[in-house]
């Protein structure tokens, strides 16, 4: 065999050594393998822990699409404590709005508002989400602003050349505050 026939043969075989995984490097693989395995196994199986609530407090909580701890129990100090809380917790949103709910709502061409009666299962949950940026966007501009009346505040929405009027009326009753 001559030189060069001597290193192509040398090559091939360092190739097929690279190709060929010892025994130690079958055995580390097998076990990375299994490990990865039994990871995904064990935190696939684990037990998560629920807060217990009543089941009209799920169905509340399933129907608004929302599920975040409850504050119901802890009263606000004021009205912008309880907006905060009303705003961001779905099951103290829907024990402070006084059922069945009244809405007045009127479409193009229509002479007078038309009253709506809103039930418990039908509310939907609305975190009255605002940036200061919604009175100049392209559509449905609006600005919204709160106003207080002693024991009443007006939460106002009011479209940017669109049409859009909406009041929210929240009243304190028993030093505690509702939407109405």
């Amino acid at each position: 065999m001559d030189l060069l026939g001597e290193r192509k043969s040398r090559q091939h075989s360092q190739v097929l050594l690279l190709a060929k995984p010892s025994a130690g490097e079958v055995l580390i693989c097998s076990l990375v393998y299994i490990l990865i395995i039994l990871t995904i196994l064990i935190n696939g199986c684990a037990t998560k822990t629920v807060d217990t609530v009543t089941s009209d407090k799920i169905k509340d909580s399933i129907i608004h699409d929302k599920v975040v701890t409850t504050t119901i129990g802890k009263e606000p100090k004021d009205f912008n404590e309880f907006f905060k809380i009303f705003t961001t917790d779905s099951l103290f949103q829907i024990e402070r709005v006084k059922f069945p709910w009244t809405i007045m709502t009127s479409g193009v061409g229509e002479d007078a508002p038309i009253k709506e009666l809103i039930d418990k299962k039908d509310r939907k949950y609305s975190s009255f989400y605002y940036e200061d940026n919604y009175t100049t966007r392209r559509t449905d501009a609006y600005t919204q602003k709160i106003k207080s009346y002693g024991d009443t505040v007006k939460l106002e929405i009011r479209g940017v050349d669109n049409g859009i009027y909406t009041d929210y009326e929240f009243v304190k009753d028993n030093n505690k505050w509702f939407l109405v």
